[in-house]
């Protein structure tokens, strides 16, 4: 790279700022009325996965510099690419939001909640003429009457909405859609930085899965979703790059050429990051949370790289084996102990 890069350009940055976005329910709903929200050409897993990757690589670089020590080529390539990231996948990740949660609110079954000082007369007076609007063609028609109300209260006012009690039917609003609200909430009211929402945004779920299935913005989500975010979780998304054990899941398709593109950004910083391994450890993928069934990997792995042993050690006086870890907070992990049979202390 020609420009100089140093890691000030991330840390500056006004999307990993905690800042309020200063702007009303109906002013980004005038926003919306011209944007063509049926351009689906997003994926998910290839967009949480470039995040994820660029992020766990942006975090080892960290690591080895300083603030402002300017990066090689091997380090400022990510940093760059990162940065673009940001800025690319934010704003249709906060419209997207923003839509599903007013789309899911007229499935309220119970208006009579709608009483200020918690609602405002404009929110309340919105809700009727969303209700029972199901086609996406008519989003504009009830986008023009969404209320001024600042873009946090309108949000908060969806969160308090979906976690009152006995007012949804099984499978609409409840508790999954409040915590869909309260991650935008957070965001426009300065709670969190952008990159924080990203982060959150591609881990949220409605009742019926990941978010992604509203025919806005985004394709579907392929069903190796929820098990890529299961790799992000422990912290592998280099490795998952490095091995390209991603083929196995999305094929070879041309449309993981970003990926490929992303996996030789890997290859220039692997030698200078010996945290990355060479392959994922798919029993440490189910030992931090891992919701998804990987035995096939983990079978795979000790095909290629031997059966994975559980580390012994002595606690107490007694031996035990090491069968798992759990992520207490960001960065501190404990080791889960079982016993070994027979031993004494």
């Amino acid at each position: 790279m020609s420009d100089v890069v140093t890691l000030s350009a991330l840390a500056d940055h006004p999307l990993t700022q905690v800042a309020k976005v200063n702007v009303s329910a109906k002013q980004l709903a005038g926003v919306l009325k011209a944007v063509d929200k049926k351009n689906v050409d997003r994926s998910p897993d290839i967009e949480a996965f470039k995040f994820y990757a660029l992020n766990q690589l942006v975090g080892l670089i960290q690591k080895r510099f300083t603030k402002n020590e300017i990066l090689p080529d091997w380090a400022a390539t990510p940093v760059s690419m990162y940065i673009q990231e940001l800025e690319t996948q934010h704003r249709p990740l906060v419209w997207y939001t923003f839509l599903i949660i007013t789309r899911e609110f007229r499935h309220l079954l119970n208006k009579s909640i709608l009483v200020p000082p918690q609602y405002s007369p404009d929110f309340t007076a919105f809700c009727p003429k969303i209700a029972d609007n199901s086609d996406n063609d008519l989003i504009n028609k009830w986008l023009a009457y969404a209320p001024g109300d600042d873009l946090e209260h309108y949000c908060l006012c969806m969160e308090a909405g979906f976690n009152t009690p006995k007012c949804w039917a099984s499978s609409y609003g409840g508790k999954p859609w409040g915590r869909i609200a309260k991650a935008l909430a957070k965001y426009i009211g300065g709670h969190t930085s952008a990159e924080m929402f990203i982060d959150t945004a591609y881990t949220l779920a409605h009742n019926g899965g990941p978010i992604f299935n509203k025919n806005m913005f985004y394709h579907n989500g392929t069903a190796s979703f929820k098990k890529l975010l299961d790799v992000q979780r422990s912290g592998q998304m280099c490795e998952f790059l490095w091995s390209k054990q991603y083929i196995k899941w999305y094929g070879k398709s041309t449309s993981l050429s970003q990926l490929e593109s992303l996996r030789l950004v890997v290859e220039a910083a692997k030698p200078w990051l010996s945290e990355i391994e060479d392959h994922v450890d798919w029993y440490k993928v189910k030992a931090l949370g891992g919701t998804e069934n990987h035995l096939e990997m983990q079978a795979a792995q000790d095909k290629d790289h031997g059966p994975k042993q559980p580390k012994s050690t002595i606690v107490e006086g007694m031996p035990v084996k090491v069968t798992g870890s759990i992520a207490v907070y960001p960065g501190e992990v404990v080791q889960v102990f079982t016993r070994i049979k027979g031993s004494q202390k």
